[in-house]
């Protein structure tokens, strides 16, 4: 009987006595056959998890790659400041006992949000991770993105590839790749006020440099991060949640040109008063559905 395996990574948040809190993060081993669970491994805390964040858009911050599993996080404990760090594991409970930093800010600069892709490329195993950076400023939010050539040993400096000039305090979305090697990153604009765009750029040389960024999505009032996909040489899509007025709606837009043009189809019709379908997620199976 075939078996699947599952691993979940999750936060867990523990209150201290004098009101200190600490994030930690953990991992489980889940195992699933046709008939349902059939085992559930034990929750490990592993090494320099402490003040640990799994926040990402869709949670799309772990990959498994030619049975490796890859996975980038948020920590504010082993530097002093908010940094992008990608740990990897070949069973999914026993992990690099120290990661790697993937960001090359200046000191007291946050990055969180990460999200990544893990592809091979010219004989050699590569790993792009993109993040929501603050070093030009709290109010002054970008998109970086930074490139391993050794499987996520060490990372060249990251490129912005994002240029925002509206005030923004957030730019959170994620990347993927499709079977032509094409890279493309999406994001959706916060201001804390309003923010109703959703951005796309593209890389068609592994990640290095990236074509101006463009506006793939203009919604009713707010949107929210977005998912994106890809799959065939081409073809992109990225799922939005729109806000149309006190009430959500979610929007697949999508590109076969490479991100060149694109059309919107709204999926859901939620009609009711704030209605709220939101922070959506998606994959490609391995036909390319």
């Amino acid at each position: 009987m075939k078996k699947l395996t599952l691993l979940t990574l999750f936060i867990s948040l523990i209150s201290q006595a004098w009101c200190q809190n600490y994030y930690r993060l953990y991992d489980r081993v889940l195992t699933f056959n046709q008939s349902g669970l059939i085992n559930s491994g034990a929750v490990t805390s592993n090494t320099h998890d402490s003040l640990s964040d799994n926040q990402s858009a869709a949670q799309k911050n772990s990959v498994c790659h030619n049975g490796v599993f890859y996975h980038v996080y948020n920590n504010s404990g082993i530097s002093g400041d908010a940094d992008i760090y990608l740990r990897t594991s070949t069973d999914g409970i026993n992990w690099t006992a120290v990661p790697i930093q993937v960001n090359d800010d200046s000191a007291n600069a946050t990055q969180n949000f990460p999200s990544l892709i893990v592809l091979d490329s010219a004989s050699v195993t590569k790993v792009v991770v993109m993040w929501n950076d603050y070093r030009l400023g709290v109010s002054n939010a970008q998109v970086r993105i930074a490139v391993s050539t050794n499987g996520g040993n060490t990372f060249a400096p990251s490129v912005q590839i994002s240029n925002h000039i509206n005030n923004l305090t957030e730019v959170i979305g994620n990347i993927a790749v499709d079977e032509g090697g094409n890279i493309y990153a999406c994001w959706y604009e916060g201001t804390g006020f309003s923010g109703n765009n959703t951005w796309m750029s593209k890389s068609f040389d592994g990640g290095y440099t990236w074509q101006p960024m463009i506006t793939i999505f203009t919604g009713s009032q707010y949107s929210f991060p977005c998912m994106l996909v890809a799959r065939h040489s081409g073809e992109v899509m990225a799922i939005v949640s729109d806000d149309q007025f006190q009430k959500k709606n979610l929007i697949a837009v999508t590109s076969s040109d490479s991100g060149n043009t694109w059309s919107n189809h709204q999926f859901t019709f939620y009609t009711q008063f704030q209605e709220v379908p939101e922070f959506p997620a998606a994959f490609v199976d391995t036909a390319g559905i």
